[in-house]
Parts: structure tokens; sequence; C-alpha cells
């Protein structure tokens, strides 16, 4: 029994030092998203329509209240969509990314964190390729048309492998609309606050008077997660972070933070 103590309280004493090895003055943890950007949930600052080098963002403004709170600093980057994930599952360069959805694949990769919003699966298409719309009751309805999408992202949560995805060259969405004017695809999916959401740095795609979307009844909201490095150091990040959205979401701080992000949204 006496062993069985000193056991747990070495446990506690470790984690300890782990978590107060991060907070060390030099100590700076890395994060990367999307370039591509993700409106309302990450973005670059517009400044009367010019971009600045400014992060701004639901998930930014998440991150920071969580590292604050634990005396943390941290840079955070925009890359290539691919590279921040393969930067973050080697760990070299940087230990986490903020905006994720859930596959089984990454899951093996990296340590996830609890799901901290949700947002709507929709599919889009053009009333001037279909002025009759598209036949889709189910997500499994979508494998029966052209699915456009960006390169190097997931798919699967919409039922959809990689080789069912036309990807080839699509880094944004101003190349997935391009794709979808040209007839080259018949649809991509998305969820719909974050094609709203481009509204806030300028793209009103939805504005587009030949863009349809619907929603995929068969598809609830998606969550959407940070992502670590399967190293200690992700696993002390994983578990801090974990705690804090717990706190969040128990006091109504996420949703106080979201709400002036979707006040647009119908």
């Amino acid at each position: 029994m006496i062993k069985l103590c000193w056991l747990l309280l070495l446990c506690v004493i470790m984690s300890s030092a782990s978590v107060s090895s991060l907070a060390s003055d030099d100590k700076i943890i890395q994060i990367c998203d999307d370039i591509s950007e993700w409106p309302p949930f990450i973005f670059l600052r517009r400044n009367d329509g010019r971009i600045t080098q400014e992060i701004k963002g639901f998930s930014v403004q998440v991150i920071e209240s969580i590292l604050r709170k634990n005396n943390l600093k941290y840079e955070l980057t925009l890359l290539p969509w691919k590279r921040c994930l393969q930067s973050v599952e080697k760990g070299q360069s940087y230990s986490m990314l903020l905006n994720s959805s859930f596959n089984e694949e990454r899951n093996q990769k990296y340590y996830y964190s609890l799901p901290y919003y949700h947002i709507r699966p929709h599919y889009f298409y053009s009333s001037e390729h279909h002025p009759n719309g598209l036949s889709i009751q189910d997500k499994g309805d979508l494998k029966n048309y052209r699915v456009g999408g960006l390169l190097g992202y997931s798919y699967s949560y919409w039922g959809l492998s990689r080789d069912e995805v036309y990807s080839k060259g699509i880094y944004n969405f101003d190349g997935l609309l391009t794709h979808l004017k040209r007839n080259d695809i018949d649809l991509f999916v998305e969820n719909l606050e974050i094609i709203i959401g481009f509204n806030m740095i300028g793209k009103s795609y939805i504005e587009d008077p030949s863009l349809r979307f619907k929603p995929v009844m068969d598809m609830p909201p998606t969550p959407f997660y940070m992502l670590f490095t399967r190293n200690p150091e992700g696993k002390v990040l994983q578990k801090m972070v974990n705690k804090e959205i717990q706190a969040m979401q128990q006091e109504g701080e996420l949703e106080q933070i979201l709400a002036p992000y979707l006040r647009s949204l119908p």
C-alpha cells in the first residue's frame, strides 16, 4: 500500500514537472494551421481589404485563452495543409494544430483534443450546370457525382475515400469554385459556416447567384478538434487543453467566444 502511494505521488510530481517545463521562460509552443484560411475559425485579418499577417478567429481566441491561463507562450504559423499535418506528426517543428475533423488514420498518428465546436455539413453545386438540382438524400448518394475537394483534406467523414474526391491542384476554395464553374466537378462538400464565414475576409462565395447548397440529411453537425504530436510534450498539451476545454464548456466561455462570429449565419 505504501509503495502504491509513493508511485501515485511520483506520477503526480512527474506530471507537474512536465507542465511546468512547458511554462519555462524559453519555451514557445509552436502551432500551425492551414494557409488556405478557414473563417470564422482561423483567418488573416483584413485592413481595408488588404491582407495583414495578423491571424484571427475563434480557434485562435480559444487557444490564446487556454495558453494564457497556463502561462504559456506560443507562435502560430499558417502552412499548406499537408505540410502542417506532416510537421505536427513528426513533432520536429510544430507540436499542434487547431482545426481538424476526426478520422481513424489521423487517430493513429496524433493525439486528439476533446471537440470544441461543431459545424453543419452541406453540399454545394452550380445551378448553371444542374438547374434541376442533384438527387442527394444521404451521403451515400454523393458517390453518384463528381465530388471536388481540397488537396490533403480528409473526406472520410462524408463517406468518401481519397480516390472518390478530385483534388489535384486544388489548394484553396478559390480553386474549388473555379472547378465547379468550369463543370470539372458536380459538387463539393463543406460545412455551411465555413463558406459563409469567408464573407469575413471579403470572399463572398455564398452570394454567387449560381451557387446552391443543401444539407446532407443523414449527417449531424461535425465536431472539430485540435491535434497534438504523439510524443510526451504532445501528451502534456493534450491533457492541459482538454482540461481547459471542459472548464470553458461548463462555464459557457466557448459559446461566448463563438457567438460574435456566427451572428450572420442562418
